[in-house]
């Protein structure tokens, strides 16, 4: 699609109504922070009846449970049971971890 039509497609949208019924909402490959702030809008739109998929990856924060049926949240985790990588847990199925600056980098 050319952008240069975006505008008019967002006009027409607006004035006609758009349909989302179904919401996917996709994390960056860490997000700690964006959890709860993506969370709260997923929780709004499923008040306002929308199905929402959430796809985050494990860490080692814990979060509000959800409580809406309309809300489904999919945690993927990496392969790191050699340790290859200090940002993950060393474990099969690995969870992100706040990395030390101090003793992982210096």
């Amino acid at each position: 699609m050319d952008l240069k039509y975006l505008p008019i497609l967002a006009v027409l949208c607006s004035l006609f109504g758009a349909k989302g019924e179904n919401v996917l909402i996709i994390h960056p490959l860490y997000s700690g922070s964006h959890v709860l702030t993506l969370l709260s809008v997923a929780e709004q739109l499923a008040e306002n009846g929308h199905n929402v998929d959430i796809i985050r990856w494990k860490d080692l924060h814990t979060f509000p449970k959800v409580i809406s049926p309309r809300i489904n949240i999919t945690t993927l985790a990496m392969e790191n049971s050699e340790g290859r990588w200090s940002f993950l847990t060393q474990e099969k199925s690995a969870a992100f971890k706040v990395v030390s600056l101090k003793n992982d980098f210096l």
